[in-house]
């Protein structure tokens, strides 16, 4: 489907450009999944040897929120603007894989969990310095004081060490990552929410700074991880249901 259209008359929703969006259009709802993007020239958005050309998605004037799901799936679009956005709900780019630019504005303010994940060509991301809620280290988006990391790129692999403020690992943040193979964590860092590593294949170690201050490891946190053996700091007083399920873990943990 390359176009979603409207009948005159709806109360609830319109068609811009065939994307669908609220009657207000404040609020993205869905983009087709074979709707190409616009041709560009500009060298960021180029790719290396081997990927497509670039194709670009300016979020239209007026939209401040991107919906649940709204592009999961769309493999057309090798870049998205966001333009006027405010809040980026779950999922709402979600196993997007040729996507591999994304620049957040000033004017994002909310992040919901997941809203990027699988995007396997995304190797950073890109935020405005003028942004006063989010701030991008190395490619990775975390809140402004950089206590949260909030977003790790699905393409961004090797060994990547959190900062040394950081003392929560958001939900979903490193969600489908298939390329990642090692996370040092700081020894500031207090709670790892759930799924924050969900389907991360290819992370076979994780260390822990000393002296860790971990104390929970959120619901699927690491679930279907390839994790292969975990030394579990003294710190830690709550493992939440099938934080480690279906990884490759051994049965015996150190501690």
């Amino acid at each position: 489907m390359a176009n979603i259209e409207v009948a005159t008359g709806n109360t609830a929703f319109k068609s811009i450009d065939g994307v669908l969006v609220s009657l207000d259009g404040k609020k993205l709802i869905a983009y087709p999944n074979a709707k190409p993007g616009a041709a560009s020239s500009l060298p960021a958005y180029q790719g290396v040897i081997g990927q497509p050309s670039a194709s670009v998605y300016k979020i239209p004037d007026g939209v401040e929120i991107v919906g649940q799901a709204a592009f999961a799936q769309v493999n057309g679009l090798t870049a998205i603007e966001l333009n006027e956005v405010k809040k980026l709900e779950k999922g709402a780019f979600d196993k997007q894989t040729k996507l591999r630019n994304v620049r957040l504005g000033s004017s994002v303010d909310t992040i919901e969990e997941g809203a990027f994940g699988g995007n396997q060509n995304l190797t950073a991301f890109d935020v405005d310095l003028l942004n006063p809620n989010y701030t991008s280290d190395d490619g990775v988006i975390y809140n402004a004081d950089k206590t949260e990391l909030v977003l790790f790129p699905g393409g961004k692999g090797g060994e990547y060490t959190t900062l040394p403020t950081t003392t929560k690992i958001r939900r979903r943040a490193f969600y489908y990552n298939n390329v990642l193979a090692k996370v040092n964590f700081n020894k500031n860092l207090e709670v790892i929410d759930g799924d924050a590593f969900q389907a991360t294949t290819e992370l076979k170690n994780i260390t822990f700074e000393a002296p860790a201050r971990i104390k929970s490891i959120g619901t699927f946190a690491f679930q279907g991880s390839g994790l292969t053996e975990l030394n579990i700091p003294a710190s830690l007083q709550t493992v939440d249901w099938s934080a480690f399920g279906f990884s490759k873990l051994k049965e015996d943990y150190s501690c």
